[in-house]
């Protein structure tokens, strides 16, 4: 690999190897570009990288399948040149505390397992239970009232019992570590939890997209189709796909 203070001269191969050592993040940021970019390069070479959850798997021992490298004698897509956008940042070393934290996640005892049904509701969830007996939905069939605004949950009718196990399952798994909920009375959604003094928005959403249906003149037949139900912090951090 040739690479200049802009410019980042890399082989397919080598870009095949290395998307498949490390996370495609992890990588782009050691190129300069984001992962979408990183993303888009691949895919102009023909190179197979990691799905999602794919290091998630992994790293709890899961078997994880590497696709091969197809053969590809196109002379155009040998190489690929990376300009790079930005300074990657320096990587802070991680203190001996947090280090014993991830190892004492990573057991096996600590393990997060979501039920299949709701059983003892959590203090946050059980006080907006009667609420979802006849929820109202959006115009994309999604949930979206006061008390599930206000613990940042907005899903469909179909979608509100497993998203009701997720919730419940973190909410006792955070509380079980000893952080704290903050929740803001009021219609703006504010569930946040406090970890090592700094407070952290989260929640849980479902993505929509709007497909259109051969029968549009249909009213009693909905426009959406709804994908993925994704757990967040702050911005985007694990998902779960149905």
């Amino acid at each position: 690999m040739f690479n200049d203070p802009q410019r980042i001269r890399v082989s397919r191969q080598d870009l095949y190897d290395k998307v498949w050592s490390e996370p495609m993040t992890k990588l782009a940021q050691e190129y300069g570009i984001s992962d979408v970019a990183l993303a888009k390069i691949c895919r102009k070479l023909d190179i197979p990288y990691p799905g999602r959850g794919y290091w998630r798997r992994k790293q709890n021992g899961k078997v994880v399948k590497q696709l091969p490298l197809p053969l590809n004698s196109d002379p155009a897509k040998q190489f690929a040149t990376i300009h790079r956008r930005f300074q990657p940042q320096p990587v802070e070393e991680l203190s001996a505390t947090i280090k014993e934290r991830i190892q004492s996640e990573m057991a096996a005892e600590q393990k997060i397992e979501v039920l299949d049904r709701l059983v003892s509701p959590h203090r946050l969830l059980k006080g907006r239970m009667t609420e979802l007996r006849s929820p109202k939905v959006d115009n994309y069939g999604a949930i979206w009232s006061g008390g599930l605004r206000q613990l940042n949950l907005r899903v469909s009718p179909t979608s509100l019992q497993r998203a009701l196990c997720i919730m419940n399952t973190l909410l006792n798994a955070l509380e079980l570590r000893g952080h704290q909920f903050i929740l803001q009375e009021g219609a703006k959604s504010s569930l946040r939890v406090c970890i090592d003094g700094e407070s952290i928005h989260f929640g849980l959403e479902e993505k929509f997209r709007r497909i259109d249906h051969p029968d549009r003149n249909n009213d009693r037949l909905r426009p959406w189709q709804t994908s993925t139900l994704h757990v967040f912090a702050d911005r985007r951090a694990i998902s779960q796909n149905r």
